[in-house]
């Protein structure tokens, strides 16, 4: 009578244990999801800031491709051509900053066909000093809009620095790593665009989760 009472409430805690373990799986899986779903949204907001919608009427997720290469920083990253009437008219291309105060700035960098910039954006998290290098956000400062409008040649060689070295861009009170390390990594990805852009557009595009966020 014990042995079958011990047996019944094993098999009872057994059943428990494996309902709970489902029920924790199913919420795991709804909430990588809606965490997904979040990082898109965000994503495409970013892009909408450095690619503005009159420069182009493709989505430009749909338009994704992947290249590594040192200028970009380390890793792979993912480049999202721009068209208008089918023929390209820009891209915006993921690079980082390695170099930063706090460590690696991720950036996302919209440009024309003519290498001109559209708008830079810091891509959260970072590690950059509250009140200091933080200024390279754009709800925080609107240093990152100095980069609109420029170019390879727009400034020079020695313009792409920050004005403590020399250069056309203006550095924080009390922080010159972090805005030296932004300025470098968007003239590499410019460098990147001049030299790769041809190829760029002749790749084909990385499939697409087409799944949507509705709801």
């Amino acid at each position: 009578m014990i042995r079958q009472a011990v047996t019944r409430n094993a098999v009872i805690l057994g059943l428990f244990a494996i309902g709970t373990a489902a029920a924790l799986a199913l919420t795991n899986q709804a909430t990588l999801a809606r965490v997904e779903c979040n990082r898109q949204q965000a994503l495409i907001g970013s892009l909408a800031q450095v690619m503005p919608a009159d420069h182009h009427d493709n989505v430009l997720l749909d338009d994704r491709v992947a290249a590594r290469d040192p200028l970009l920083g380390r890793g792979d990253k993912s480049l999202y051509r721009a068209r208008r009437d089918g023929a390209p008219s820009g891209a915006v291309l993921e690079a980082t900053a390695p170099d930063g105060y706090g460590g690696a700035i991720n950036l996302i960098v919209g440009v024309d066909m003519d290498g001109r910039i559209l708008g830079v954006r810091a891509v959260p998290p970072h590690n950059e000093t509250p009140g200091l290098g933080d200024k390279i956000e754009r709800r925080k400062s609107d240093w990152i809009l100095s980069f609109n409008g420029t170019s390879l040649d727009n400034p020079d060689q020695d313009g792409w620095a920050v004005k403590k070295d020399g250069g056309h861009f203006d550095s924080f009170t009390g922080a010159t790593i972090t805005p030296r390390a932004v300025v470098g990594a968007v003239h590499r990805a410019l460098r990147y665009f001049h030299t790769h852009r041809d190829e760029l557009f002749a790749a084909p595009a990385l499939p697409h989760d087409t799944e949507t966020c509705d709801g």
